[in-house]
């Protein structure tokens, strides 16, 4: 028989599914219309920082080592009320010491594109590439505005991500345009001129 816990509610939540082996795998999660705010919460339950809709499912096969796969759409995501966009992650174990991620972050002015390998083995973990079309500065406000405000202008170009967690290695090149921020310690304004900054070893 299988082993069923079903948490919903108006149509959102998630379900998740046993077996009924006796190893208990696999285990399929089931995720419908499932708000991120109801994870941020548990977090940090004094400032919202996070929201979107969760869908798609999550397939465990194993814990020891960790085998699954994952099919994930995040839709109409915010952070600090600023509207990001849509996360379409894909994610799997295909080896004991191996993580494959393919992430695709896309919204009003954001197209991002992120590819790779995290493994829990070795010195150099990291193996991604990243891919930015378009972004939109003001997407990252959120993220720094304890450092700067009144982000904006765009960014593009490509960049990989190697190295470990501890030291991670990034190489490429950005792209920025009409560039400006306010930096909050002392309220000054900087204008960033159209240029190509450019990541390697100097």
């Amino acid at each position: 028989h299988t082993a069923n816990l079903e948490l919903m509610r108006n149509g959102r939540g998630l379900q998740i599914k046993g077996s009924g082996e006796s190893s208990g795998f696999p285990i399929t999660v089931n995720f419908t219309n499932f708000s991120i705010a109801t994870i941020a919460a548990m977090i940090k339950s004094d400032t919202l920082f996070a929201d979107g809709l969760i869908n798609g499912t999550v397939k465990l096969d194993a814990v020891a080592p960790v085998k699954f796969v994952a099919d994930l759409t995040i839709d109409s995501i915010q952070a600090m009320s600023q509207p990001i966009g849509t996360l379409a992650l894909k994610a799997s174990s295909p080896s004991p010491d191996v993580f494959n991620v393919n992430a695709e972050l896309k919204g009003d002015s954001v197209d991002v594109v992120v590819k790779g390998d995290y493994k829990t083995t070795g010195d150099d973990n990291l193996d991604f590439d990243i891919n930015i079309p378009e972004f939109s500065l003001a997407a990252a406000q959120p993220f720094v505005r304890d450092i700067v405000s009144d982000l904006k202008g765009m960014a593009n170009g490509r960049l990989t991500l190697g190295g470990s967690t501890s030291k991670p290695v990034v190489r490429g090149s950005l792209s920025m345009k009409n560039a400006s921020l306010i930096y909050s310690a002392y309220g000054t304004g900087l204008r960033i001129p159209d240029e190509t900054i450019v990541f390697d070893d100097q």
